[in-house]
């Protein structure tokens, strides 16, 4: 069994470190989490400015 590390270092089945695959899931979670955190947030800046861009052309417009 050869086992190697994720820098490329293989050690020929001695010492073997132990994987550890759990840690990865609350960091994965995490960052998902904060993806769709400021894709909501986009969306809500984004209707917002749309509103008041719309707002600004109906008050001008019943000014003219």
């Amino acid at each position: 069994m050869n086992c190697c590390d994720e820098y490329g270092n293989c050690r020929q089945g001695r010492d073997c470190p132990v994987r550890r695959q759990a840690l990865d899931q609350p960091r994965r979670l995490r960052h998902q989490l904060l993806l769709v955190g400021a894709f909501i947030a986009s969306a809500i800046v984004s209707v917002t400015v749309l509103w008041w861009a719309w707002s600004l052309v109906v008050a001008l417009a019943g000014v003219v």
